[in-house]
């Protein structure tokens, strides 16, 4: 594919790798309410999604973790981990229900897609549903590579 021209002294980058969840998107309502399934399925209260946002970030297994604490139960890292499969089904059902880009987003992804500057997606959220997001707001063409946080060991 030709390159676009540059003018003389201008700098991009050649690639970028963008975070998906408060960088692209906001899926917090859509955590929040598989989070709060969960819960409730153990007879524990729900939260805020304003609450849940703060929660999110280092994977599933940590939202699963911080979510039980707060509503009064610490789990143990086994009892967490048995609940994630559980959690991911109920996330995948509604991952896409109020999930939406943010503001200047499709743009930002649009001027480098313009530029010829190669897009990948990097993000603690499984990738079957990272897929089934970017695919859902209609932008799964912008990368050409889409990690997740179990496509590898770390």
């Amino acid at each position: 594919m030709p390159q676009p021209e540059q003018a003389p002294g201008a700098w991009r980058p050649a690639a970028i790798v963008w975070d998906l969840d408060g960088t692209l998107v906001d899926s917090a309502a859509d955590l929040a309410k598989a989070l709060n399934a969960l819960l409730n399925e153990s007879g524990l209260p729900g939260h805020a999604v304003d609450e849940v946002r703060l929660m999110i970030g280092a994977g599933v297994g940590k939202l699963v973790e911080r979510g039980f604490r707060a509503a009064g139960l610490n789990l143990e890292v086994q009892a967490c981990d048995e609940r994630i499969p559980r959690f991911m089904e109920i996330y995948t059902a509604c991952a896409t229900e109020s999930t939406y880009l943010l503001p200047g987003a499709l743009e930002a992804l649009r001027k480098m897609q313009q530029l010829g500057v190669r897009q990948g997606l990097c993000t603690n959220k499984p990738v079957g549903v990272t897929r089934l997001i970017l695919e859902n707001l209609g932008v799964s063409h912008f990368f050409g590579s889409v990690v997740g946080g179990d496509s590898t060991p770390r």
